[in-house]
């Protein structure tokens, strides 16, 4: 990857689909779908290590605004 990339050019991005099926405990509340997440990488350049990271995601999706409060709630 280019130093440049995301900056003179689009960003990298990763973005994959998941498949849950919930068992009768879950009806009525939200599902996990993955825990926290973190990442590590160093940087070929300047030897810094970069790390970032991102709390869990459940069906609730509070990031995305075209899910309702109540669409995740397994039923």
């Amino acid at each position: 990857m280019l130093a440049t990339t995301g900056v003179l050019s689009k960003p990298v991005e990763a973005i994959f689909q998941v498949k849950i099926t919930p068992s009768p405990v879950h009806t009525g509340s939200y599902m996990a779908i993955i825990g926290d997440t973190s990442a590590f990488a160093l940087d070929g350049f300047t030897g810094q290590r970069i790390s970032v990271g991102d709390s869990a995601v459940t069906t609730q999706f509070t990031d995305d605004p075209t899910v309702g409060p109540n669409d995740g709630i397994i039923r």
